[in-house]
């Protein structure tokens, strides 16, 4: 009589198996949860980036000597961002038609994205 080997896996072989898939499990998971908050802070930032950009395009239509200092909040999908702008921050560049414009993006109290600019009053008249 012969004996036939059964094929397949034997209990202690699938156990090392899964303990091996395991182990790698754990040194890759943590690696996909870091990536996972990277690319959500970048969101973020190219969020605020593009809120600042709107913004400032915004006050491109008013008079640079008329601005003043504000705080506006803009909701984008689930998320909320707080918009706030300042003027005149360095003097230096502040003056007759012009005006130092400092804009700051926050989400959940934490700046995302700030920028500054200097808006100069464009003399539209022509001269003879």
């Amino acid at each position: 009589m012969i004996k036939r080997r059964s094929q397949g896996f034997t209990l202690i072989e699938v156990l090392i198996a899964l303990t091996v898939f395991g182990i790698a499990m754990m040194a890759i998971i943590p690696m996909f949860v870091s990536n996972m908050q990277m690319n959500s802070d970048s969101e973020l930032r190219t969020q605020g980036a593009h809120l600042a950009q709107d913004y400032i395009e915004a006050l491109r239509l008013k008079d640079p000597g008329a601005l003043a200092a504000e705080t506006k909040t803009v909701n984008v999908g689930s998320r909320t961002f707080r918009i706030e702008s300042e003027y005149c921050t360095k003097s230096s560049l502040c003056g007759s038609g012009s005006k130092h414009i400092l804009v700051k993006v926050r989400h959940n109290n934490e700046i995302v994205f700030q920028t500054e600019t200097v808006f100069t009053q464009l003399n539209t008249e022509i001269s003879p």
